[in-house]
């Protein structure tokens, strides 16, 4: 048959051509932003060099359906999806990231790029936290409204039942973004679901996080242990890394271990029924700044039970409702503020998990 002009993702030589003489047509004093299926500097031959000839500052690309940003030469962002799962029904119109399908919204002016994330069709976003947020002590709530008409304001709710009225914070381009600030400790531990309407249409988003403020005891009278891989080989999206430093790993504040320096290996760690809470916390506390690594999922398991982080259940769900059940094991997490390793459909950030006794379906 006929060759293809792209018998593999690398640009060929001809387009390498034209998109020099190109970028060679922009005006003086203006910047470039180039649009991609995947990252330039990967798939382009001489990008860099281009890149620095003509002051290209920012790459926009789609390929991993992901809501990121990259630090690079040329930085990388990635916008989410209009497809979502790539149009898949049975993840719920969600990204793999479990942002809603929707797309980032861009403005220009002079040498500065703002952006925001929109879903499809909606116009309410809670950007103030992610799902499985933990929630300790005074917590501040942010949410914006797309294209605010006049009168519209945002209400808040923690109960589904009373709702109280959000202020409104700031003006940024085509958006107006409210604010309320809610004392945790006025509500049980636990899973909450937050809840954001617009009192003018009606339209409300909602947002599991985790209240885990230490006072409600563990249902169980013996300990466990926390399990998880650090390290562990990827699937090629996300470069596997250990930490470059000590790492102590904390439950609830409480130094249980630590992590090897470069090690990447299984560990488990006993874990006394004193540390443990209705809602629990693992954090890691780096002794290197800026250091990082790859974990996979941590879990905490109590005698017959297996408590996952709140997120990492709603990110197994939606992995095996696109890729099959075992998907869900795929990937992991990046702790810590390393870069690379960088985000994709396997791979999330997160500095927190929270294992919820009772939410472990």
């Amino acid at each position: 048959g006929k060759n293809l002009d792209y018998p593999t993702n690398r640009i060929q030589p001809m387009h390498v051509k034209w998109l020099g003489q190109d970028m060679g047509h922009r005006s003086r004093g203006t910047f470039v932003v180039t649009t991609a299926e995947a990252d330039l500097e990967n798939h382009c031959p001489d990008f860099l060099a281009m890149a620095r000839q003509h002051d290209v500052r920012l790459q926009l690309v789609g390929d991993i359906h992901v809501l990121a940003h990259k630090k690079r030469s040329v930085p990388y962002r990635s916008g989410g999806a209009l497809a979502g799962c790539w149009w898949n029904p049975r993840t719920n119109q969600l990204c793999p990231d479990l942002m809603p399908q929707g797309y980032l919204v861009y403005r220009v002016r002079g040498e500065k790029l703002e952006q925001f994330y929109k879903g499809l069709g909606q116009r309410v976003a809670i950007v103030s936290h992610r799902v499985g947020s933990a929630w300790q002590g005074q917590v501040k709530i942010q949410a914006h409204l797309v294209q605010p008409r006049k009168g519209e304001c945002l209400e808040y709710s923690i109960n589904g039942r009373d709702w109280q009225k959000m202020r409104e914070t700031g003006r940024p381009f085509y958006r107006a973004v409210f604010a309320a600030t809610v004392d945790s400790t006025s509500v049980p531990d636990g899973l909450l679901n937050l809840k954001v309407r617009n009192l003018n249409d009606g339209e409300i988003r909602s947002q599991v996080v985790v209240v885990a403020n230490g006072r409600d005891a563990a249902p169980i009278r013996a300990g466990g242990t926390l399990e998880f891989t650090v390290g562990a080989p990827s699937n090629g999206w996300t470069k596997s890394k250990g930490p470059s430093g000590k790492v102590d790993v904390l439950l609830n504040g409480k130094t249980l271990g630590s992590l090897a320096p470069g090690a990447r290996k299984a560990y488990t760690f006993p874990v006394p029924q004193s540390c443990l809470h209705l809602a629990n916390t693992l954090s890691f506390r780096f002794s290197i700044r800026g250091d990082g690594m790859t974990v996979t999922a941590p879990v905490l398991k109590c005698d017959k039970t297996t408590l996952r982080d709140t997120r990492d259940m709603a990110l197994r769900q939606v992995k095996a409702a696109h890729w099959g059940d075992a998907a869900a094991d795929w990937g992991g997490f990046i702790v810590g503020e390393a870069e690379p390793p960088d985000e994709s459909p396997f791979h999330r950030r997160q500095h927190v998990f929270c294992f919820v006794f009772g939410n472990n379906k």
